[in-house]
This record gives C-alpha cells, structure tokens and sequence, in this order.
C-alpha cells in the first residue's frame, strides 16, 4: 500500500480499489471497459456521443464473450456488462433522433 487511504490493484480484466474516506473503507472494481463506457456516458458533444456509444459497445460485447468463454464467469461482471450495453443502446438511439 503507497499510502493508508488508498489501494489499486490492476490486471488484464479489472482494478480493485480499495480506498479510505470520511465513512469507512469502500472497495470498487473498475472492468477493462469502464473507460470506454464512461466516455460514451458523459460526452457532451452530441456528434461524438453515437461514435463513442458504438465504440464502447464493441469492447463490451468482446469482453461479454470472453466471458462467456470461462468455465466460471464472473456474474457481478456479467451483469454489469449487461446494464452497460441497455445503456449504450439508449445512447445510440437518443444520439440517432438528434442528428
């Protein structure tokens, strides 16, 4: 641990951070795909939003089948990919009537 309030581990599929605040420890995982799901999520350009949907979308869907591939795939990953790729439909849609 660098310091006492915060701690990252990483590999090829997610980080785990475990980090320290005002109401206790908390400890979140962060997918491979996070990245490119939150630049689709919080562009504010409205032309780039269907190109980085579409983008994100993809790595998703890769990650979904190698998933699937494992003899015991990761459900709470499965599930969030799940969610992930409702929300990126929605954004392509929402982007398709305003353009």
């Amino acid at each position: 641990m660098s310091n006492l309030g915060h701690w990252k581990r990483c590999n090829s599929v997610a980080c785990c951070i475990l980090s320290r605040s005002s109401g206790g420890w908390s400890l979140q995982t962060r997918y491979i795909w996070t990245e490119p799901y939150q630049a689709a999520l919080f562009e504010v350009d409205s032309e780039k939003v269907k190109d980085h949907a579409i983008r994100a979308e993809g790595i998703i869907e890769r990650r979904k089948e190698e998933l699937l591939r494992e003899p015991l795939p990761d459900a709470s990953e499965l599930q969030a990919i799940t969610r992930a790729l409702k929300v990126m439909a929605l954004l392509k849609e929402i982007a398709n009537k305003h353009t």
